[in-house]
């Protein structure tokens, strides 16, 4: 797509080369920038042979050490996603009024927001950007769902076609750096207690997310689930001119999903994911008859309530992407079956009495890994859970226990209510791994049979 803006002969210093720096890389010469680039703890071998397979990896001023020059000449920072706004780097910059910037706030820079649908919220990002993408899709219209979802927004951008729509996923960690950032569609679907040991508090988490609004103008729209306190607090206090709707879970279509009628999604949470998708592509024009049929035709996304199927009349669902307790206690509202939990991860300093709350109707046991297992072993005993929760430490040996104690009808629910961070990468991994556990263990089976 065509730049609408560009940055010729501007000089911009890149902080980091995650996903973001890399599509930098790509994007910001083509834009005309001179580029600078600053990794914590220096180059590694893997990041200098990356940018040998550059066009011209000569052209970018690599820098050893950020704290002896001058920020002056650098009309920006642009920080890959991953690095805090606490950052010695970053605090400098902003005691120096130097911009701090994120990867959708500079495509919006670079590209524009006439053509983007941004949609953010603490649970369902990835299902109801992927929904909406998937109903434009069913109606003939040239799509791309890119951003938090795993697509670079800056490359998705410029290799796209022109009159392209850009269904944007953005995280309160994309949004804390958007400074202009303007869509000409956005959606907040929800607000719970997430990142506070990033963002610090609640009300900085929900002010970070509230940036996919504050620029938007009476010519746009943003839609809000209705009776939130939360979200048309923080929508008020922002003091948005675009057009608000709010989302119903009232529709007669929904009832008709609720029913498992041509719906292939876990729970009502999705019900409600797919309420945002279908106000939206309404909205852009959809027909009632391409929804439905884009409805019917969409199937779940992996780690996220992910059917694995049964094994010895046991199922077992991959929810790594349950990343917070109000994305687990949302998993366990949609099973009404003996359940064996497994959770536990980093630790983000949150409460997990939700979700103990959570477990009375159909827990059968809670299995803990990683950081928070102490924490909510002890926890959960203190509210009569202790005989019904054990210790595992890794999801191998979690494994293992619910192969031994899982019976015929139970649930194995892998839904953490924590970060994998300390023993993955990122919780694609940790599902990833429990799905080639089921599988393996599927296949002892048959072979025993």
């Amino acid at each position: 797509m065509k730049f609408k803006h560009t940055l010729t002969g501007e000089k911009v210093l890149l902080y980091g080369l995650g996903v973001t720096g890399k599509s930098a890389l790509k994007t910001l010469p083509a834009a005309g920038a001179e580029l600078a680039l600053y990794v914590d703890g220096g180059l590694s071998e893997q990041d200098q042979a990356y940018l040998n397979t550059l066009p011209h990896p000569e052209s970018i001023a690599i820098i050893e050490d950020v704290d002896a020059i001058s920020l002056d000449p650098y009309a920006f920072i642009l920080r890959s996603t991953g690095i805090s706004f606490q950052k010695p780097l970053v605090q400098r910059a902003r005691r120096e009024g130097k911009s701090v910037i994120t990867d959708v706030e500079m495509a919006y820079r670079l590209f524009g927001g006439e053509n983007v649908v941004a949609i953010t919220g603490s649970n369902g990002k990835t299902t109801t950007t992927s929904l909406v993408a998937w109903i434009l899709q069913h109606d003939g219209r040239k799509v791309t769902a890119c951003g938090n979802i795993g697509l670079p927004v800056l490359t998705s951008m410029q290799e796209a076609e022109e009159g392209t729509t850009f269904i944007v996923e953005c995280s309160s960690f994309q949004l804390e750096g958007a400074d202009t950032f303007m869509p000409r569609r956005a959606a907040i679907l929800n607000l719970s207690e997430d990142h506070v040991d990033w963002h610090g508090s609640l009300g900085a988490y929900a002010e970070a997310k509230s940036h996919i609004t504050r620029n938007q103008q009476a010519t746009d729209d943003l839609w809000i689930q209705e009776n939130d306190p939360t979200i048309e607090e923080t929508v008020a206090r922002v003091g948005t001119k675009a057009r608000i709707h709010h989302v119903t879970y009232h529709d007669p279509y929904l009832d008709h999903l609720r029913r498992g009628e041509g719906w292939h999604l876990w729970g009502e949470h999705n019900i409600h994911n797919a309420a945002f998708a279908i106000a939206i592509t309404r909205d852009m024009g959809v027909s009632e008859d391409v929804l439905r049929e884009a409805l019917d035709s969409f199937r779940p996304i992996a780690h996220r309530m992910e059917d694995l199927g049964m094994v010895n009349g046991v199922r077992y669902i991959n929810d790594s992407k349950g990343t917070n307790v109000d994305a687990t206690v949302t998993a366990l509202a949609a099973i009404h079956q003996p359940v064996l939990l497994i959770a536990g991860g980093y630790d983000k300093h949150i409460s997990y009495d939700d979700m103990y709350e959570a477990m009375r109707p159909h827990g059968k046991m809670m299995i803990l890994i990683g950081q928070t297992a102490e924490r909510i072993a002890r926890e959960a005993k203190e509210r009569g859970w202790g005989d019904r929760t054990v210790i595992a430490g890794t999801l191998k040996k979690a494994m293992e226990i619910a192969f031994q104690e899982a019976k015929k009808g139970d649930l194995v629910l892998l839904s953490p209510a924590s970060a994998s961070w300390g023993q993955y990468k990122r919780f694609e991994e940790r599902g990833d791994e429990f799905r080639a556990i089921v599988e393996a263990w599927r296949k002892k089976n048959a072979n025993n049979g």
